[in-house]
């Protein structure tokens, strides 16, 4: 029953296109991300460069830090949904 709820969620924030990621959709996009081979993927992944990553450290400014983007921006008319999602 929480995986119905957790797709739930998911359809509603997608439906309301707001020009930030929930936190339920970043999780998705995170989960569809490069794994790194040998390493934990709860922890680490491939941006969309090919650059490593670490989930703990997002939004901040360094080699191992992330940010979800749009791959289409959100001001030239790409949608706030997981397809439009990346990791960089």
């Amino acid at each position: 029953m929480v995986f119905d709820k957790d797709i739930q969620k998911l359809m509603e924030d997608e439906k309301a296109n707001n020009r930030m990621f929930t936190k339920t959709q970043k999780d998705v996009c995170w989960n569809n991300s490069t794994m790194i081979p040998s390493r934990d993927p709860s922890r680490w992944r491939l941006d969309a460069v090919g650059n490593p990553v670490l989930y703990i450290l997002r939004g901040c400014h360094g080699t191992l830090c992330h940010e979800y983007d749009h791959i289409v921006p959100f001001s030239k008319g790409g949608t706030t949904t997981v397809a439009n999602c990346q990791i960089l």
